[in-house]
């Protein structure tokens, strides 16, 4: 969790972060979308090219036919985030009008709305 993220929905504090050199993540993009701060994704991503960061696949490992495999995502994009799609808890806006002002916000800031979540299956040695 970076600062920023832990800014909350102060925008003032975010923007004293952002104006001290503070470097936007990953993390503070998801987080804004998480908890349903469409004020601070706009702050966010009006510093720069933010709008289709990933956020790092953890990758698992799990058992297949008797081999251990490591399934590795690429990482699902803020839109697709935003969306619901390729996340564990399936992320739904409570309030539909601020997901669809998120998505507004993303695809204004040049999300790319061909983005695509994929998975890449990795045979562990024994």
């Amino acid at each position: 969790m970076t600062c920023l993220a832990k800014a909350g929905d102060d925008l003032t504090l975010l923007k004293l972060l952002l104006a001290n050199g503070a470097t936007i993540t990953a993390s503070d993009i998801f987080s804004a979308i998480g908890l349903e701060q469409v004020e601070k994704l706009e702050v966010l991503l009006a510093q720069g090219d933010y709008a289709n960061l990933r956020m790092p696949g953890h990758g698992k490992i799990c058992e297949s036919r008797s081999r251990w495999v490591r399934i590795v995502d690429s990482g699902v994009s803020p839109l697709l985030h935003v969306l619901g799609y390729g996340t564990p808890t399936m992320y739904q806006p409570e309030d539909v009008s601020g997901g669809t002002r998120m998505v507004k916000t993303l695809l204004n800031h040049g999300a790319d709305p061909y983005a695509y979540f994929s998975k890449d299956v990795r045979v562990l040695k024994e």
